[in-house]
């Protein structure tokens, strides 16, 4: 059975420096995000531990970023004169198959989940699992899951995938730009020790 191609242009109008466009928009509005929340809720303790466990904080943060980096997608879009097609949108029947493979990989997430729990294991704390942990108002925690879940990963990969993955694509053969675009992508992912996650 033979693959039918995409309908969509193989060729990307973004540049490298969209995506550095991005990235600044982003930083900058969590930074003022945060510059935020500790004017509207002032911590009692200043150690980064205490300040990355605050649910007001991250979330406020994690709004600011997130407007941050739809900005900068808008402000690219504007520049490069995109449509939603060159951002990879919208979702078509195609793309049906890579969802679900996505889903499966879930399954052996969850059962080390649980697996973790079962042995009631201690697991990492800090960073968006302890926020959301420390949230007493639950609209706020919705909210937070939203974020998080839903516009977080949506933003992740219209900046990673459509706008530094296709500037890359222009260079490089797809596996090579797909590598690159992973190893700029995990470093933000990574925690740098206890309580310390960066979100992007």
């Amino acid at each position: 059975m033979t693959r039918q191609p995409l309908e969509r242009p193989t060729e990307s109008p973004f540049r490298i420096w969209d995506f550095v466009i991005v990235m600044a928009l982003t930083f900058g509005a969590a930074a003022v995000g945060s510059v935020v929340a500790l004017i509207v809720s002032p911590p009692d303790d200043l150690t980064t531990e205490a300040l990355l466990g605050d649910p007001m904080l991250i979330g406020i943060s994690l709004v600011f970023q997130l407007l941050g980096t739809f900005a900068g997608l808008a402000v690219v879009k504007a520049i490069r004169r995109a449509s939603v097609e060159d951002f990879g949108l919208p979702i078509t029947g195609a793309d049906a198959s890579g969802i679900l493979w996505g889903l499966g990989f879930l399954v052996p997430l969850l059962g080390v989940g649980l697996l973790v729990e079962t042995l009631d294991l201690e697991a990492p704390s800090g960073g968006a699992g302890a926020a959301l942990g420390g949230m007493d108002n639950p609209w706020f925690a919705i909210g937070a899951i939203l974020a998080i879940g839903v516009f977080g990963p949506l933003a992740e990969e219209l900046t990673y995938r459509a706008v530094l993955q296709g500037s890359l694509r222009r260079r490089f053969a797809p596996m090579t730009a797909i590598l690159i675009t992973s190893l700029v992508f995990a470093p933000l992912h990574i925690q740098a020790g206890p309580g310390v996650t960066v979100f992007i």
